[in-house]
């Protein structure tokens, strides 16, 4: 049965990626930053604060953190939209930022699980 809940958690994760939901949250985590002017460290703090949090509810829901697994999905997905020369060329300046501090907070938060939490590989 756990095996079910984790596939589950899988595919609602990749849904939630290849449809741009999250980045509706990140948007809401990022208004807590709003007196920062530069929008990208504002994006940055709010990313990596919405991937801390998710991993935090995976620990919840699951008991363990969020699985490096997971964070390498989730980073090759973001690195891959990122290549896109379609996607490149349909998104504007700010979500290129946006994009961007993902990239670079997902390997962050998944450093900072690794180093002072447990870790999990699947």
């Amino acid at each position: 049965m756990q095996v079910i809940w984790i596939v589950l958690g899988y595919l609602v994760l990749i849904i939630s990626q290849v449809y741009q939901l999250h980045v509706l949250l990140i948007g809401l985590v990022s208004i807590a930053f709003a007196w920062i002017q530069n929008y990208f460290i504002r994006n940055f703090l709010g990313c990596c604060v919405f991937w801390f949090l998710l991993s935090l509810a995976w620990l919840g829901i699951f008991g363990y953190h969020l699985p490096l697994l997971a964070f390498i999905l989730l980073f090759l997905i973001h690195f891959t939209h990122f290549l896109s020369k379609k996607a490149r060329e349909l998104m504007t300046i700010d979500s290129k930022e946006m994009l961007l501090a993902e990239i670079i907070s997902i390997p962050i938060v998944a450093v900072y699980v690794l180093a002072f939490n447990e870790f999990n590989w699947v």
